[in-house]
């Protein structure tokens, strides 16, 4: 598990993906002043509902974890979400 902190740039609209399967993505920017990134995370099922109450430009902290597969001999990374908490205290 790694943490990261940041703020909320966008949430995309969930898609559901199969009978038992949705996605949502969402673009952290973090706090580094002088070259924040932007990073795409993917946060599935009844953890979407952490993003219920989390505004846009909300500072948070995101546990996640990547995942990593093959496709027809190509790679693939997923940045997963496990948990988000507002650091707006």
């Amino acid at each position: 598990m790694y943490k990261i902190e940041g703020k909320l740039k966008s949430k995309s609209e969930t898609k559901q993906v199969s009978e038992k399967f949705k996605v949502m993505d969402i673009i952290l920017v973090t706090l580094d002043e002088k070259y924040p990134q932007e990073i795409k995370l993917q946060v599935a099922n009844d953890k979407i509902n952490q993003f219920d109450f989390i505004a846009i430009n909300e500072p948070i902290e995101v546990t996640f974890d990547i995942r990593g597969r093959e496709f027809k001999g190509n790679h693939y990374n997923t940045i997963n979400v496990l948990n988000c908490e507002s650091k707006l205290f």
